[in-house]
């Protein structure tokens, strides 16, 4: 998987605040993937990925997919000089992913103006590299005015996340019960810091308790095969 170095993402953090407000250009796609907690949207992104690789779904642009999501907090971490050690501690020992990870620090570490502003300079990098597949609900707050960009959510009833947690955690129903609602919280005040008021807009909508990863992926393949480009 190609590294963006830090060098490279230096220049998006020194932009000002108009700048950054400005729809981003993306090359080749953009796909983001909100989600509810337990709806493992990574599988869903990685499988999205696989596929459009083989099937060399480049969109006239040379680089192959990839999903981001690590790479961003550790982008984010560097710039703001938190300790990623200690922003990885302070997750749960499930697999994070961006929006899980910033959440732990946002616990740790008052959320304010330059955090925003390094996601957005971290995102932006990657959007303009295009074909990328971002896992979170931040990255499509950043991606939302922009064009040949997807904007997904996965969702489903408490119910199903439950059972899917106890099945792949192996917890107690109470346990998964306790997370759910626990980062559910945590994710809507952490889209209330990078939002504001104003609710996020996705183009896809999707059950997860209804529709199989499979199935979900060849709907979003198909989609971007059928997006027109700008």
């Amino acid at each position: 998987m190609e590294t963006i170095s830090y060098d490279y993402f230096s220049q998006y953090f020194k932009k000002t605040d108009e700048e950054l407000n400005k729809p981003i250009e993306c090359n080749g796609k953009v796909v983001t993937i909100g989600r509810d907690y337990g709806c493992n949207a990574m599988e869903v992104a990685q499988q999205l990925v696989d596929k459009l690789n083989t099937n060399e779904m480049f969109f006239g642009h040379p680089r192959r997919w990839q999903v981001v999501d690590s790479e961003v907090i550790r982008a984010v971490g560097k710039e703001m000089k938190m300790n990623l050690d200690r922003v990885t501690d302070l997750s749960t020992p499930q697999r994070k992913g961006l929006v899980d990870q910033l959440l732990s620090a946002f616990n740790e570490y008052q959320p304010h103006k330059e955090l925003k502003r390094a996601m957005g300079g971290v995102i932006s990098a990657y959007m303009e590299r295009g074909n990328v597949v971002f896992v979170g609900r931040g990255a499509g707050f950043f991606a939302e005015e922009s064009v040949n960009v997807l904007n997904v959510k996965l969702f489903a009833p408490l119910r199903y996340r439950v059972r899917m947690l106890m099945q792949k955690e192996g917890m107690s129903e109470d346990k998964a019960i306790e997370l759910v609602e626990l980062m559910d919280d945590k994710r809507s005040r952490f889209n209330e810091f990078l939002s504001g008021a104003s609710e996020l807009h996705y183009d896809i909508l999707l059950d997860r308790s209804r529709i199989s990863t499979n199935g979900i992926v060849n709907m979003l393949y198909s989609t971007l095969e059928e997006m027109p480009e700008f």
